[in-house]
């Protein structure tokens, strides 16, 4: 199969793959946050899901895993972003709970707009509806009740775990929109095999710097399996998933769909996590938040739609400049 095609069945799987394995990612961030420290963890985290996309790129992509691996250059720009942006999404779900930081991330939907907007001239028309800007302005106040606990209390908005989630939005923003180009001409399993690879270095070279990686050793048998399966599914399964599952389906519908991951999250956490529930201010948010990214989805998608139904010229009636010199 071209790196350029793609199928529905295998779309549709990886779109199920991708909500599994980031419906319990920042769950079992939360779950290693007293065994690892946030470098930490997201280097054994990636170690693992790169040795896992290595392995099946080495059956099924050796070719374009091999050239990618000569020639690093086409990703490494956004592996240099991810390694950041992991990093941030580690340490600020450490002081959040797994909910608030799986919502906080949504906001990204509201930047991949603006970004589309600086970068491709064909987008333009959707950050100039006025649904588009009602949809940031009702994003942008659920996320401030989300990130507010108590409302008489407004200085926990502004913490540095949720100032790190901001951040991540941002970049998850950019990292979107960067992804959803590059696998236009790479597969994304050889694609993120070696992004994993290079964020795996540099998250554990800032481990060694920074932190104490020694911790790794000191991780009983139960952490260590749990930050396995979880490089394994939130790394190794569902980051290649989504950029498959948005190269096939569209940004519009693969955000929509994105959209049940807080909801879902909230449900493993009940579980997973006694104590982790939302405030009545910040269940208001994340209704607020996700109403306002529901609609610059629909914004964007209407566009998209009508661009699709435009009836294209018939080349054949354009005279050519041949036939023009000759009358």
């Amino acid at each position: 199969m071209s790196s350029r095609s793609t199928n529905p069945i295998i779309a549709v799987g990886a779109l199920g793959i991708c909500t599994l394995g980031w419906t319990f990612a920042p769950v079992f961030i939360r779950l290693l946050r007293n065994d690892y420290e946030p470098l930490t963890q997201g280097f054994v985290r990636y170690v693992f899901g790169a040795t896992f996309l290595v392995t099946i790129c080495l059956v099924y992509h050796r070719s374009a895993l091999f050239s990618l691996i000569r020639n690093p250059l086409p990703v490494l720009g956004i592996s240099i972003l991810n390694t950041a942006q992991q990093y941030a999404w580690t340490a600020g779900t450490y002081g959040a709970t797994a909910t608030t930081a799986q919502l906080t991330v949504k906001l990204s939907i509201v930047f991949v707009v603006i970004f589309a907007y600086l970068l491709f001239r064909e987008e333009r028309a959707v950050i100039r509806n006025p649904l588009y800007l009602i949809g940031t302005t009702l994003s942008l106040i659920g996320v401030a009740g989300v990130l507010v606990r108590d409302p008489q209390d407004l200085s926990q908005a502004f913490s540095q775990g949720n100032s790190l989630l901001l951040f991540c939005a941002l970049t998850w923003a950019i990292y979107s929109v960067w992804g959803k180009h590059i696998v236009l001409d790479i597969h994304p399993l050889p694609m993120f095999a070696v992004v994993a690879s290079l964020t795996a270095i540099g998250l554990g070279t800032m481990a060694v710097i920074f932190e104490e990686p020694s911790s790794i050793l000191d991780a009983g048998t139960g952490a260590s399996v749990l930050v396995a399966v979880s490089g394994i599914m939130a790394i190794g399964g569902a980051h290649p998933s989504f950029h498959y599952a948005q190269k096939h389906f569209g940004s519009a519908f693969t955000n929509t769909f994105t959209l049940i991951m807080p909801l879902t999250t909230y449900c493993a956490a009940r579980v997973l996590l006694p104590g982790e529930k939302l405030s009545m201010t910040q269940g208001a948010g994340a209704i607020t938040l996700l109403s306002g990214t529901l609609l610059i989805i629909m914004v964007e998608n209407r566009k998209r739609l009508s661009e699709a139904a435009e009836p294209v010229p018939d080349v054949s009636e354009v005279p050519s400049p041949v036939a023009e010199r000759a009358l």
